[in-house]
């Protein structure tokens, strides 16, 4: 039968949602050991990285989870989740209250869990403005933590200032003239986030011939002058 439970933690990943859900979505809300070590990866992920884990990356640090598609949003999913966690909840309550052998603080224990419960429910502008103030200061710690960055790294100081680090949904250009050595730049990025984040990258050149693509990243790899590598001067 379908887990919802694992279905929203599918479906936040395939619709590269964790920008979206992190900061809302409980931990209490699973109700087994397997949703909620990988929920607990998720949002560890995006909370180190700014962005959504891969399914592979997922199946690789919890081999237990098993993927579950849903014919269905995560905000709708996210919803059916968190009510049959309150279902579990009201039902956890009536047990713990029959245990009582006095009816009035059996009905007084009842009542102040289901007040406290019914908290969770509420999605009214307040609850908005305090989840929106505590995910700004969960980015704050992030970024005091991370020396300012909030996403992948770049290899130099100025552009890390300038731009906090790669972040998912970014569009980051490099402009320069002709043999200004944009390539080279973007390539040594690429090599970068592969070799130090272990981060797959694609790149594409319309201009460069596959070959000359793989001389420069091996030359980089192995810290070697690429002149002298072309020439086959290297001792």
């Amino acid at each position: 039968m379908p887990n919802p439970e694992v279905g929203l933690i599918t479906a936040i990943i395939d619709h590269r949602a964790a920008e979206t859900f992190a900061p809302i979505v409980r931990d209490h809300w699973f109700s087994d050991v397997d949703t909620r070590r990988a929920w607990g990866a998720v949002r560890t992920y995006y909370e180190t990285f700014h962005e959504t884990i891969s399914r592979k990356l997922l199946a690789e640090q919890v081999p237990s989870f098993g993927f579950q598609s849903y014919d269905a949003q995560p905000e709708a999913l996210a919803d059916i989740v968190e009510k049959r966690y309150v279902r579990r909840r009201i039902a956890t309550i009536a047990e713990e209250a029959v245990e009582y052998e006095d009816p009035a603080e059996a009905l007084a224990e009842l009542l102040a869990n289901a007040s406290a419960l019914a908290t969770t429910l509420q999605r009214d502008e307040e609850s908005d403005i305090a989840s929106s103030i505590e995910a700004a200061i969960n980015r704050y710690e992030q970024r005091k933590a991370n020396d300012g960055v909030m996403g992948l790294p770049f290899p130099w100081p100025p552009m890390q200032r300038a731009t906090r680090g790669a972040r998912n949904g970014n569009f980051i250009l490099f402009w320069g003239r002709q043999k200004s050595m944009k390539t080279w730049i973007a390539m040594y990025v690429a090599y970068y986030w592969y070799y130090n984040f272990n981060r797959r990258v694609m790149f594409v050149s319309r201009e460069m011939p596959k070959e000359q693509m793989q001389d420069r990243f091996i030359s980089m790899f192995a810290g070697v002058d690429y002149g002298r590598f072309l020439a086959a001067e290297l001792s």
